[in-house]
């Protein structure tokens, strides 16, 4: 392991750091932070290029179900959906792992939330917008990829979704009882910007909900460093240390277990959906592929 000159840990700021990995997704290396086990890609010079891919490459190939191939070493798992027939491909898209998870998020969230203005970082197909619109939540999105905001709007009856990026928020002229970032920070240049922008928008009675690969699990680690975009590989400790920064309080802080490759495991998920079962089961920190936070601003004594 080769130390970093001066290369900071971007959650706890410990200058602590080694290369882990010396390639990752991007071709470039992954630092080790020795006190809060955060991981990061060393895009200290290439985060124009870095920028340039998520705005152009993102979401024309990488995202892009029918342009996937599904082979090599940069396949993800929701890929291997177009294995299936087409009419069981219909089938896990309006009932399956996508709508489990949003009403997973809704159980997780929902005793915490002391209003009805909702705001979703990276909408995605909309799945959370439309379960939380049906809920009575007055939701506002912001998605990048353009496809996604057209099914967006066919989900949605008086919500609103804007296209965008994380980094380059619209103005609002509300704050938010709920704001909702779910797979989307880790793969953020300056996750810092975001979520300092994101305090600002927040009531002062309101919750952030954040959702992100566990990397403390090291198989996830390695999924998420060699098969995915992903700049930041957090841990439950580096999680924390990073909204404490940023002037939040910790509310609520959990380790889940989804793994959803196979067909009978979509068909698990399809009737744990319909049953209204919880799809996630409880994991530990070395053991559970899914990180999730509940913060609030931190209290003026």
């Amino acid at each position: 392991m080769n130390s970093i000159q001066e290369q900071k840990c971007h959650c706890c700021e410990s200058t602590d750091t080694v290369i882990s990995y010396q390639n990752s997704f991007f071709d470039l290396p992954v630092l080790r932070c020795n006190n809060c086990f955060y991981h990061f890609v060393n895009y200290r010079n290439n985060s124009d290029e870095i920028r340039q891919y998520y705005q152009k490459t993102y979401w024309s190939t990488f995202r892009n179900i029918d342009n996937k191939k599904l082979e090599g070493k940069q396949v993800d798992n929701a890929y291997l959906v177009k294995k299936f027939p087409v009419f069981i491909q219909r089938i896990i898209e309006h009932t399956g792992v996508r709508k489990s998870l949003s009403h997973s998020q809704f159980r997780f969230t929902e005793s915490y939330i002391k209003g009805k203005n909702l705001l979703e970082i990276g909408s995605g197909e909309g799945f959370v917008l439309e379960l939380f619109e049906k809920k009575g939540f007055n939701v506002n999105g912001i998605e990048a990829s353009k496809d996604n905001l057209r099914l967006i709007k066919k989900k949605l009856r008086t919500g609103e979704c804007k296209t965008g990026f994380a980094e380059d928020l619209p103005d609002y002229d509300k704050k938010f009882d709920v704001i909702i970032i779910s797979h989307v920070l880790e793969h953020l240049i300056n996750c810092r910007l975001v979520i300092s922008s994101l305090r600002e928008l927040l009531a002062e009675d309101g919750i952030l909900f954040i959702e992100v690969p566990n990397c403390e699990d090291l198989i996830e680690l390695e999924h998420s460093v060699f098969t995915q975009p992903h700049l930041h590989h957090f841990t439950e400790k580096s999680l924390e240390f990073l909204f404490k920064s940023c002037g939040y309080e910790i509310i609520k802080s959990d380790i889940f277990f989804s793994h959803v490759v196979t067909l009978s495991e979509h068909i698990k998920y399809m009737l744990k959906w319909f049953l209204k079962i919880d799809c996630y089961t409880k994991g530990t920190n070395s053991h559970g592929n899914v990180l999730r936070l509940i913060v609030s601003k931190t209290r003026k004594h």
